[in-house]
């Protein structure tokens, strides 16, 4: 028997409700200060070396071995479909991943029908068009499933499944996501701060102050000209003076600059701990670690992308890409393949090979088994190619030469 969900929004009863961005930051101020904040030097290398690190092994759609003749032609078309489409499925993604920094992102998936070749008839994407989450916000029902996508700008409601929608972290089905950069958002505003005040700083004690000394009873016009020439030192690599005048740089000790340098210092690697849930990647913070702590902070950035990894594959790729182009082309019943980004680590495969080649040895495992190629992280790891039963043998004869005569002169031949 068929349950219904429980637990509506009673604000959101009675239908398509529009549905506000729950982040405070963005209720006062848009994404204006997440776009902000993706200019900062820190901010950028940190999300950069998120989303390569998920990308940058590239991608492949596989068969599972179960699905049999079928299967593998279902993932042929896929992929050939995925490489049809204008562009690069790794620059929608990387569009895709702008939600670790607004929460959520929207590509709009426009399709068209193959006109020639193997797949003419089918349907494939012909892009998906990355749009600003900006001017964009979800109509939900009571349940917070999102029903509509509207586009602020004119008020236009368009349906959901003509979008990829990729909520980052949301939590209690908030389709708005979670923004990796609210953790961090008071360490970026006061290290922007803290800069300027630096600036100012180093403006005021960056250079020595200069001395002049005169004889008393100089005239107030020698003086104040004395005054203006000390003024622009700074710009001009020679002065002259009358010689009953001095000049002089007065250097002091001034460490003022160290305490806004350990404080920037310090917001910085906040901001890495928010994004990469670590900060040893971007910074050692002028200290000497050890391999194993950063193998350590190492480790912990390939947990955490592992779950993104998965999310970017299952949630995005095979649910609202690959399963619609399945459905328009094959029916509801066809099974989906898989989509893959590939292995997130380097796995050393000299003692990894030495392993599977003793097992291959023993009998223990086939030598043409796919689930070698997984094992090792090697891509395209899938069903292996059919194969003869027996190996051809080569025979090759010359002229002159001791053996049965075959009458091909030096041919070559196959048995």
């Amino acid at each position: 028997m068929a349950k219904s969900e429980v637990g509506a929004d009673p604000s959101l009863a009675g239908g398509m409700r529009a549905f506000a961005n729950p982040d405070d930051l963005v209720g006062r101020r848009g994404l204006e200060d997440y776009s902000a904040m993706q200019k900062d030097g820190q901010v950028k290398s940190c999300l950069a070396i998120k989303k390569g690190s998920l990308l940058s092994r590239g991608w492949e759609v596989k068969a599972v071995k179960e699905d049999g003749a079928r299967g593998k032609e279902v993932a042929e078309f896929c992929d050939w479909a995925l490489h049809a489409v204008t562009g690069s499925i790794l620059t929608v993604l990387w569009n895709v991943t702008d939600a670790l920094a607004k929460g959520y992102s929207l590509q709009n998936v426009v399709w068209q029908t193959v006109q020639t070749g193997r797949w003419a008839g089918k349907w494939q994407p012909l892009y998906l068009k990355s749009k600003d989450p900006a001017d964009w916000s979800f109509d939900v029902d009571e349940y917070r499933n999102v029903v509509g996508v509207r586009y602020e700008p004119t008020n236009d409601v368009f349906p959901a499944d003509r979008f990829v929608i990729y909520s980052y972290q949301p939590e209690y089905s908030n389709p708005y996501g979670t923004s990796d950069l609210r953790a961090c958002y008071r360490n970026w505003w006061s290290k922007d701060l803290l800069t300027r005040f630096w600036n100012l700083y180093l403006e005021k004690y960056g250079a020595p102050t200069t001395k002049g000394t005169y004889r008393r009873g100089t005239p107030k016009a020698a003086q104040t000209e004395f005054l203006s020439i000390l003024e622009k030192i700074q710009v001009r690599s020679a002065i002259v003076i009358p010689e009953d005048m001095s000049a002089e740089l007065l250097e002091t000790i001034r460490q003022g600059d160290v305490g806004y340098r350990i404080a920037v210092d310090h917001h910085n690697c906040e901001i890495a701990k928010a994004i990469l849930n670590t900060n040893l990647i971007t910074d050692s913070g002028g200290q000497v670690g050890s391999f194993a702590m950063a193998k350590v902070h190492l480790d912990v950035l390939r947990m955490c992308l592992k779950g993104l990894k998965l999310d970017l594959e299952e949630t995005v790729m095979k649910e609202q890409v690959l399963r619609p182009l399945v459905r328009f082309n094959y029916g509801v019943d066809v099974p989906v393949p898989v989509f893959s980004l590939g292995p997130l680590e380097d796995r050393e495969l000299g003692p990894l090979s030495t392993g599977i080649k003793n097992l291959v040895d023993c009998g223990v495992l086939d030598p043409v088994d796919p689930f070698i190629r997984e094992f090792l992280g090697l891509q395209g790891a899938g069903p292996a190619p059919d194969r003869p039963e027996s190996v051809p043998t080569v025979s090759r004869t010359r002229d002159g030469d001791a053996g049965p005569s075959d009458g091909n002169n030096g041919k070559v031949s196959v048995a």
